[in-house]
C-alpha cells in the first residue's frame, strides 16, 4: 500500500503482529514499527510518518529503547527525513489534536484538509 499511492501521511502503531506466512502464527512485536520505517527508507519512499502508540515502556534486545522518549530520540536520529514525531495514544483528546497540529505544522495538504 505505501508502494501504490502517494499518501500525505502514515500514522504508524509502533506495536503489532507480523506474520510473513499467513499459515503461521503472528507474533507480536512491540517495535515492529521500526521494520516498516527501515522499509521506507530502503525504498526510498518520503512520506511522513507519525508514530502513535498506546506504550510507553518498549524492550528490545537489538535496540537500546526503553521509554517513549528513548523511542522517539532514537527513530528521529535515523529517520529525521521522514518522522514527524512519536504521540502517546492515550492523551487526551485536546492534546492529541494540539500534538498532530504541531506535528504536521509544515505539511500543507494535511493542514488543508
Amino acid at each position: 500500500m505505501l508502494e501504490g499511492f502517494q499518501w500525505d501521511l502514515v500514522i504508524l502503531d509502533m506495536s503489532f503482529s507480523i506474520n510473513d506466512n499467513p499459515s503461521d502464527y503472528a507474533g507480536f512485536e512491540g517495535l515492529a514499527g521500526v521494520q516498516v520505517l527501515q522499509y521506507l527508507f530502503r525504498s526510498d519512499i518520503k512520506t511522513k510518518v507519525i508514530i502513535f502508540t498506546a506504550h510507553t515502556q518498549f524492550e528490545d534486545p537489538y535496540l537500546s529503547v526503553g521509554t517513549l522518549e528513548d523511542l522517539e530520540r532514537l527513530i528521529l536520529e535515523y529517520f529525521e527525513d521522514i518522522c514527524l514525531g512519536c504521540v502517546f495514544s492515550k492523551l487526551p483528546d485536546s492534546e492529541l489534536e494540539n500534538v498532530f497540529k504541531e506535528l504536521t505544522a509544515g505539511i500543507e495538504d494535511i493542514n488543508e484538509k
